[in-house]
């Protein structure tokens, strides 16, 4: 929140940087303060010291019997059940994130894209962003890898009806070629949903149980 809000004021021409530097800080003071409204009874303190114990203890006798946090044997089955769809997955990712930063980098040209909709270049600009470095990024690792596929289809999608259709197919840039390519990429993640390789599936209760 605070990077995009430091994006917003930052860039506005109706303030300068230290006003915007000084909102900033108001708002990181007040955020800070609404910290001391979480409280905790001692019941919960007690129950949370005592789960802190047995796991402290587990994890003594674990080292005690010098046992691997990852055991060789899971590692090769890791590997066995590596499918493409991961290997496409964690590519789609990286380069989200690349195309994410570049935006960054160039923001008027980003910006260009979503003239026409009143007020709203800024805010769409933003998304676009956010969904490719945040989305790509958990995209890459496999974390909620449906969620994070179907916010960067609306962008892809965007890009292919509001962008890339006045260029049309077989364009210098290709440019329609290379966004429907992606676009096709995640509809293919989104049906498939994570992978063994991810961590969506080893947040699961079965597979955590499969895996100790």
């Amino acid at each position: 929140m605070g990077a995009v809000g430091a994006g917003f004021l930052l860039r506005s021409d109706a303030i300068t940087w230290p006003e915007a530097l000084l909102i900033l800080g108001v708002l990181v003071f007040v955020c800070s303060a609404v910290t001391y409204l979480v409280t905790f009874s001692p019941q919960e303190e007690k129950d949370a010291k005592e789960e802190y114990d047995i796991a402290l203890a587990e994890r003594q006798a674990a080292a005690v019997e010098k046992k691997p946090w990852i055991p060789v044997p899971q590692f090769a089955t890791m590997m066995k059940d590596f499918k493409p769809i991961d290997a496409l997955r964690v590519y789609l990712g990286i380069a989200l994130v690349v195309k994410g930063i570049y935006f960054v980098m160039n923001m008027h040209e980003i910006e260009g894209y979503v003239v026409g909709f009143d007020n709203f270049e800024i805010t769409i600009a933003w998304y676009v962003v956010f969904v490719h470095i945040v989305g790509g990024f958990t995209l890459a690792l496999g974390l909620a890898t449906r969620i994070a596929s179907a916010l960067n289809i609306t962008v892809l999608l965007g890009a292919v009806f509001f962008v890339h259709s006045v260029e049309g197919l077989f364009s210098k840039g290709q440019g329609m070629e290379f966004s429907l390519f992606v676009l096709f990429a995640l509809i293919l993640v989104l049906w498939q949903g994570a992978g063994k390789i991810s961590v969506d599936h080893y947040l699961k209760p079965q597979a955590a149980g499969s895996n100790s």
